[in-house]
Formats: structure tokens, sequence, C-alpha cells
């Protein structure tokens, strides 16, 4: 549909003349061209064949289109529609209606975790009444989307995994009834706005911990920090390299490389670490207490998570300053002339801008 939408009244013997309306405003939709200046029929006719085509066209194409002939043919084909805003030329291509006024087709819209189809048990499994949950939100639209699939009691909800930006391992787990859609939603907030590297974090935590509930997940989650993850590494032999070389916990020499027996240093150290290789990476829980503790969420286990927690954060600045890092702010040296900027600030020679 090519549109063109001018705020000046038009004729419909346009003839063959190119025509010109001051002041037109531009309106753009799928399947339509719309001009602010209908002088430059060339143009018109590129973006004419730009919007036809789906897409911005090849350059090429664009570049050798006869496009004041292009809308030539357009107009004398004698199928536009005069309107008050404009002449609409149909290119064939109809228009469906994809909302009822009551039910959203599926667009999804936002950050969202976990996009979720909600229906009602008393209908076929592949209904077309649907209301979208794109998690995480806010129970009031959770409760409307409800509402909207005419559902009056839970257990008559209906869930189905659309789509999830979370881990195979992750997705694999995340049991579809009514009763967990409030866990559900718990873990799209806690993974919210997570960077890639959490994400296949989760799925290396999952891998190792085996939780069996989406609650279970949810404190794997909401406790990450207590995991060490280094992502990308598939062997003994990469993990040792990545130890040697990379860690920071030794004075690597390149020098000395082909002294270093990277995979057996790397089994050693997965041994005495009880670290795991997945796809995703390789992984180490570091929390101090069982993990079924946490997974469980144990009130009890707080205290100790956040002792381990701290206990880690004391370590790595320890041996950061060992190294030689300096924390805080960088100390600003003195000025030779310090009593002098001094004494000029005190008899308001200087202001205390200017003596800074």
């Amino acid at each position: 549909m090519v549109q063109a939408v001018l705020s000046n009244p038009i004729h419909r013997d346009m003839g063959r003349k190119p025509f010109a309306f001051p002041c037109v405003r531009p309106v753009c939709a799928r399947h339509g061209t719309a001009e602010s200046v209908f002088s430059d029929l060339d143009n018109i006719g590129r973006k004419h064949y730009q919007y036809k085509s789906g897409s911005c066209g090849e350059a090429e194409k664009v570049e050798m289109l006869d496009g004041e002939k292009t809308v030539r043919r357009l107009i004398d084909g004698g199928n536009g529609t005069v309107t008050p805003y404009g002449v609409v030329y149909s290119d064939g291509i109809r228009l469906e209606q994809v909302y009822d006024g009551r039910f959203f087709p599926y667009c999804p819209y936002g950050p969202n975790v976990i996009a979720i189809a909600l229906s009602s048990k008393s209908e076929p499994e592949d209904a077309e009444h649907i209301a979208w949950l794109f998690l995480p939100m806010a129970q009031e639209e959770i409760d409307r989307a409800i509402q909207r699939v005419g559902i009056k009691d839970p257990a008559e909800i209906r869930l189905r995994l659309k789509e999830s930006r979370l881990p195979d391992e992750v997705n694999a787990l995340l049991d579809m009834e009514p009763e967990n859609l409030t866990e559900l939603n718990t873990l799209a907030q806690i993974m919210t706005g997570r960077p890639g590297a959490d994400i296949n974090k989760l799925g290396a935590a999952v891998k190792m911990a085996q939780p069996q509930t989406v609650k279970q997940i949810n404190n794997l989650a909401a406790s990450l920090e207590l995991f060490d993850f280094v992502p990308d590494i598939d062997t003994p032999t990469e993990y040792g390299k990545y130890v040697i070389r990379q860690s920071g916990h030794f004075k690597y020499d390149e020098n000395l490389d082909d002294f270093y027996d990277y995979e057996k240093y790397g089994l050693q150290r997965m041994n005495d670490e009880s670290g795991m290789l997945t796809k995703y990476g390789y992984i180490v829980y570091n929390g101090g207490i069982d993990l079924e503790k946490v997974m469980a969420g144990s009130q009890g286990s707080l205290p100790y998570l956040r002792e381990s927690i701290h206990r880690r954060q004391a370590d790595g600045i320890a041996a950061a300053k060992a190294k030689g890092v300096q924390f805080g702010r960088p100390r600003r040296s003195v000025p030779a002339n310090f009593p002098q900027i001094v004494t000029a600030w005190e008899q308001g020679e200087l202001s205390l801008h200017d003596a800074l």
C-alpha cells in the first residue's frame, strides 16, 4: 500500500506533471510509502520499491531503478482512493486484524526473561484464546491476564513455555504447573538484567547442583556469587593454562612454558577444588556449606553464606595487596609551595578553588 498523506486538498486528475504539496506530513506503514515532497517522483518511486520489497532492497537495484516511471505507472493504474488525508494505493496485500479486542498476538517486548502462554484447561491446547506472560511481570499484570482468559479457578490455568533466555538445563526443569507461576516470575526477576556470563554461570551451577524444582533453581540463581566460574574452559589442560597464565595466582614466565604440564596441574587443581567442566565452562562451589542447604534456602544457612562471602572478599583483598594493588583514591602529592598557597588563601589573596 502506498500512502500519500497530505495537508492540502488534492485533485483526482494529477496528470503527468510532477505534483507538489507543501507541509505534507509523512506516514509510514509496514507496506506503505508516504512522502512529504511530491515534486521528486524519482525518490518516491525508489522508496515505494523499498517498502514493497519488504526491506531496504538491494542497493544496486534501487540505484538502477527508474523511480519516476514506477510512480507514474502506479498513478496510471487508477487504483488510488482519495481520502481526506491523502491518496491511498493498494498493492494487493490484505491487512489482517490481529487484535480482537481481548487477546493480543504474541509480540515480545522489553527485556523479558521467560515468555509463557497462558490459557484455560477448559479449552483445547491449541486454542487461540491465549494471554502472553512476559516475565518478570507485576502481580497485577498477571492477575489481569488470568482474568482476560476468563479463568476463575487457579486449577484451570494452563501454562506453556514459549521462549526463554535461560540455559537448556534450566528450561528443562521449569515445571509449567499453575502453582509454580510465582516461582517462575521470581526466577525471571532474579535473572533480569544479568549479563550473558551470569546466564551461562547459572547453567553450569544447575549442572553441578542438580536441582529438581523451580524454587531450588531460584535459590541457586540468588547465590551465584558463591560459585567461581571460568567460561569457555573445556579441558583440564585449558583450566591449567588459565590458572597459571591468567588467574593471577602465579607469576607466569613464558620462557618456562615448555616445562609446564598444564593438563596434570589442571587435573590436580580440579580434584582439589571438586570443580566441574560443563559446556559453559569450569565451575567451582566455594560456599562453605552444603549445596543442598543453599538450594533449600534454609534461613539457618544465611549467616554462613554471609560469612563465606566476607571471608572470600577479605582473602581477595589480602591477595591483591600482596601484589602491590592500591585501594581507594590515589594519593595526591603535596606541592613544594604548599605553605605559601595556604598563607595566600588565609589572607584572601586566593580563592579556595584556585588554591586547590
